[in-house]
């Protein structure tokens, strides 16, 4: 098992990222970004499509077909971005082991949600939800108007 990097005391955090569709595309040159730039340990990919298993197997990044308890004890975050129907049951496994980011809903039913909140303290883990409208068609055009830094 991979000795895990305890990032509160200033190792660099690993981080899985669970689900590389589309948006999870996107998630993924971030966060192989700051991998290269060594703020963070890109511990690895879980894609449960064969064909993108296949096209990240030369890219130097584990690739995995399933989330485990053996895989989650080896990291210190997961970013899940899968679809928002697989949500609950994917933070709920992570929670007992990891800390969770979820984009956008965080489950279907406010009752799963709040499941999830309660799981989040009883286990100690941070749970955030990415709301991310930087890549919604409603504020692309708006985009234009706001000042670069």
């Amino acid at each position: 098992m991979a000795q895990r990097v305890n990032a509160c005391m200033g190792g660099k955090p690993s981080i899985l990222l669970i689900g590389v569709g589309r948006f999870g595309a996107k998630h993924l040159r971030v966060l192989r970004a700051l991998h290269r730039r060594r703020r963070i340990r890109l511990a690895g990919v879980v894609a449960r499509r064969a064909s993108v298993r296949r096209a990240l197997t030369n890219t130097g990044i584990p690739v995995f077909s399933e989330v485990t308890p053996a895989l989650l004890r080896t990291v210190d975050a997961v970013d899940a971005v899968t679809p928002a129907s697989t949500h609950y049951e994917i933070v709920k496994a992570c929670l007992p082991y990891t800390h969770v980011f979820v984009e956008k809903p965080l489950a279907l039913t406010s009752r799963e949600a709040a499941d999830l909140v309660r799981r989040a303290r009883r286990y100690r883990k941070q749970l955030l939800l990415g709301r991310n409208f930087r890549v919604n068609r409603a504020v692309q055009p708006l985009r234009a108007h706001v000042p670069r830094r």
